[in-house]
């Protein structure tokens, strides 16, 4: 559901460049958020939608942080540099990283990691999210067609 959810989310986005369009998907968000079973997931995927596919994405980076133990590694959106005052007690840089579940990216984990621990990754926010909601089955682009 989550993720048939967020794959509509995506396409819709795409077709949002026309007014035309625009004014069908405003009403269709009127009509999709007065079905009580759709209202909290679709309201929820769409506003982390346009949190991590929005138009200011200058401190936003996919990346991948090796989480949640030494040798296991995790994608995730990097959002930043961490307050300064969490920085002095650490006396290093950070980076705010949200790491998303799967298959509901809703949810995840706020982590401060060291900056030199981060390492940015040549993936879209968009495929990035599909890669996580999809459990890695769909990858950017479907490049890797041997994965798995």
């Amino acid at each position: 559901g989550a993720v048939f959810t967020i794959a509509l989310i995506l396409f819709l986005g795409v077709l949002t460049r026309g007014v035309a369009t625009r004014r069908f998907l405003a009403a269709w968000d009127k009509v999709f958020v007065q079905i009580p079973i759709f209202r909290g997931v679709y309201t929820a995927v769409q506003k982390l939608v346009q949190t991590f596919l929005g138009q200011s994405q200058t401190n936003r980076q996919v990346v991948m942080i090796e989480y949640p133990r030494k040798g296991l590694y995790a994608v995730g959106f990097a959002m930043g540099r961490a307050w300064h005052e969490l920085e002095k007690k650490n006396e290093a840089p950070l980076v705010n990283v949200f790491v998303p579940t799967t298959p509901n990216p809703t949810s995840g984990f706020y982590l401060l990691v060291p900056a030199n621990e981060v390492a940015p990754l040549n993936m879209s926010m968009e495929e990035a999210l599909k890669l996580i909601t999809s459990g890695g089955l769909i990858t950017p682009d479907d490049r890797n067609k041997n994965h798995g």
